[in-house]
């Protein structure tokens, strides 16, 4: 099972630290929360179009899901 209790920049994919304020690489920033969030935290989130959904850039949290999921089954 991937360790998903860590962050990755949707920006750049870089690695970052639970604790960030956005990515100090190419300056990504999650206005909502104050920081980028784990990949747990993301697949929690609901996606389009439910109300509150969460965006990041035009990649939402179902494209992320259905990637783990996918490499998981591999």
């Amino acid at each position: 099972m991937p360790n998903l209790n860590i962050v990755i920049c949707p920006g750049c994919g870089s690695e970052l630290s639970v604790d960030n304020r956005g990515c100090p690489d190419c300056g990504y920033e999650n206005n909502e929360d104050g920081r980028l969030l784990t990949l747990a935290e993301l697949l929690e989130r609901p996606s389009y179009p439910t109300l509150g959904a969460m965006r990041l850039n035009d990649v939402c949290p179902a494209f992320i899901k259905a990637v783990m999921a996918a490499a998981q089954a591999v």
